[in-house]
């Protein structure tokens, strides 16, 4: 069961630390079960598929099948990747705004907005995800926005250097989701019929079979699910939102709870992903 986070309060540089951590939980979170879910949808389709098919056609389906599944993963798994970087990131700015010795801190830090700006270029290339205009202009104010007085001068001087970094990987994120949406939603779309043919439809119009709390609960999961598609809209803005509130973080214009409120979005639609793989699990052959 996956559950929204409980938002610790202290200073405002522990608390934008512990918001950016808690983003990449979730957004590793979401891409988690997603991937699972992708993989595992893949292989009942393959199944399904291999009942009807001439054998002689076999090899080809499941070698087309792999192909285009591996890239799929391939990219997913890469986003869990540069997030998980994003992750030490901001578990390294949280050690400097600890840090007794701030000047080896700081180096830490300094070394992980590299490896941040590396994966950005990275995850941009290898999806061909391009900023416009808008976008770039947007992440050059982004450093002068640092408000004074708001952070601990040793964070504020990191912040001042990485606060475009940071934006140009929430942009990233946020394109590289629109761009897997379609896929996304057609996953989910026939996994939902399928648990709702072979598990609800199928059992019920089967007059001589008893129904009865399970056949119920299963219907209830997938009523449920059935707004999973609406929460990967959500999810999606969430995404989006972050940016914005990214640069209110900045100046003390945000405090960390309305980073909470776009995360709820991002784990109601990775809870909705979970119950509905929970209620695939045991469909009939």
């Amino acid at each position: 069961m996956i559950h929204a986070r409980i938002w610790p309060h202290g200073n405002q540089g522990r608390d934008l630390c512990t918001a950016g951590i808690q983003y990449t939980e979730a957004l590793d979170e979401l891409l988690d079960v997603t991937i699972r879910t992708m993989i595992d949808y893949d292989s009942d389709e393959l199944l399904r598929q291999r009942k009807f098919a001439d054998p002689n056609d076999l090899r080809r389906f499941l070698d087309e099948r792999d192909k285009a599944l591996i890239e799929q993963v391939k990219t997913l798994e890469a986003f869990r990747n540069h997030g998980r970087r994003l992750r030490a990131y901001f578990v390294g700015l949280q050690a400097l705004a600890d840090a007794k010795v701030q000047e080896s801190a700081a180096a830490a830090v300094e070394d992980l907005s590299g490896s941040v700006t590396a994966a950005n270029a990275s995850l941009a290339r290898s999806n061909h995800l391009d900023l416009n205009e808008q976008e770039r202009a947007y992440l050059s104010k982004l450093g002068g926005l640092v408000a004074k007085g708001v952070h601990a001068e040793a964070v504020r001087k990191a912040l001042v250097r990485d606060a475009a970094v940071i934006a140009e990987q929430l942009i990233l994120h946020e394109k590289l989701l629109e761009r897997l949406r379609g896929i996304l939603e057609d996953r989910y779309a026939g996994q939902m019929d399928v648990v709702r043919n072979q598990k609800i439809r199928k059992p019920y119009v089967n007059a001589a079979e008893s129904l009865g709390d399970e056949w119920k609960a299963d219907r209830a999961q997938w009523i449920r699910s059935s707004f999973c598609l609406d929460e990967l809209t959500k999810a999606g803005e969430a995404i989006r939102q972050m940016r914005f509130i990214w640069a209110g973080i900045l100046q003390g214009e945000q405090n960390v709870e309305s980073v909470q409120l776009a995360l709820n979005d991002i784990y109601a639609f990775t809870q909705a992903v979970y119950t509905l793989h929970e209620a695939d699990k045991e469909k009939e052959d």
